[in-house]
């Protein structure tokens, strides 16, 4: 039996050596991410102790949690280039389909943009003992372009239950090798009208601690063509109530669109892909 394999998680898997090595390899990149909150953490303790937040305790409160650079004299508008902590995510609950709402991106608006979610297995975040979860996303893109009509983004998420998760994406459209992301939650409601807001990083500033290029998703239960006007209202009003203490709202998003007229999207899973899953299960530690 290959070396890390669980009882109880069905047969054993036929792991490639590069499956492997692949997985090895991205837990070498988690581990160096782990060190790196820790690093910017101890900076954010350094920058209360040295009194460099702001005296204005109402702003030093909605900055809580948030690693800023210390040379900074007091902390600046935007979203952090990374996150001391989130809010408590439990990623078992955000299984199911979800439709993205809205976005900040520097990519096309697309088309029908669904995400499922299913989980791999419970496990530990790479080099910690902080409880985890590991999800496999699918994420499928529907355009009117017949030359890419149907774009398929898979996902290897290891969450962490404190909000913070690291994936791995692999794309349909693209023949490059899984590239690594790190994700922040700063809202959700897992129920079935729920909605969750997750931020990326996708240009730090490790100078100002403010992200030069933020990622925002806003993704929702319902497809947005079926709610309600006050639906809408709720959601938007929660939307700029995350946002505040960042200077943004939802001014700042662009709102996804869904045609109900297109059909539906169901992209090939790639299998380097599947080959990297079946790695990280028979690399990382099964939690009961």
């Amino acid at each position: 039996m290959a070396e890390g394999h669980r009882k109880g998680y069905g047969p054993e898997p036929k792991t490639s050596d590069a499956a492997v090595a692949v997985a090895e390899a991205a837990g070498d990149e988690l581990d160096e991410i782990a060190d790196g909150h820790a690093h910017r953490m101890a900076e954010l303790v350094y920058c209360e102790a040295n009194g460099q937040f702001s005296n204005d305790r109402q702003l030093a409160s909605s900055m809580q949690g948030r690693a800023y650079g210390s040379n900074s004299s007091i902390p600046a508008c935007g979203l952090p280039s990374v996150m001391a902590s989130s809010i408590p995510t439990d990623r078992e609950r955000m299984v199911g389909v979800w439709y993205q709402y809205m976005k900040k991106d520097n990519l096309p608006l697309t088309l029908n943009k669904v995400l499922e979610n299913t989980i791999v297995e419970r496990t530990y975040y790479p080099g910690t003992s902080i409880s985890a979860v590991m999800t496999d996303q699918k994420i499928t893109i529907t355009n009117r372009d017949a030359s890419a009509a149907c774009i398929g983004r898979f996902n290897l998420i290891v969450g962490r239950v404190d909000g913070i998760a690291t994936y791995y994406r692999v794309q349909t459209d693209r023949t490059t090798n899984p590239t690594i992301h790190q994700l922040y939650q700063l809202y959700l409601d897992p129920s079935s009208e729920g909605m969750a807001i997750q931020y990326e990083c996708a240009k730090p500033n490790f100078g100002t601690g403010v992200c030069d290029v933020p990622y925002v998703y806003v993704d929702v239960r319902i497809n947005p063509n079926q709610l309600s006007a006050a639906q809408k209202e709720a959601k938007n009003k929660i939307i700029n109530d995350t946002l505040k203490p960042y200077c943004l709202s939802i001014t700042d998003l662009q709102e996804q669109t869904f045609d109900n007229n297109l059909s539906a999207c169901q992209p090939p899973r790639p299998e380097i892909y599947s080959n990297m899953i079946a790695g990280f299960k028979a690399s990382l530690p099964m939690r009961t």
